[in-house]
């Protein structure tokens, strides 16, 4: 999957990458500011060149168990 998702979590928005533990900074998601932050976390995914989301197989090190699955507590 070559797009990321957005994850708005306590008033901030964040884009994530689906294939790795990448993610943008979260940026206040208020109605005036959120046009801002979207286009701030769109910028950061563009430069993000992460070799999965681009649709290259993945190549891990061998000996590297598996990938961690990011923690993310909610309250």
């Amino acid at each position: 999957m070559r797009e990321p998702y957005g994850v708005l979590n306590a008033g901030e928005w964040s884009l994530w990458c689906r294939t790795c533990l990448w993610r943008s900074a979260p940026r206040q998601a208020n109605p005036q500011a959120f046009k801002a932050a979207r286009a701030e976390a769109d910028a950061e995914w563009r430069v993000h060149q992460c070799v999965q989301a681009l649709g290259a197989p993945a190549q891990r090190p061998q000996g590297v168990g598996p990938v961690p699955l990011p923690t993310l507590e909610v309250a």
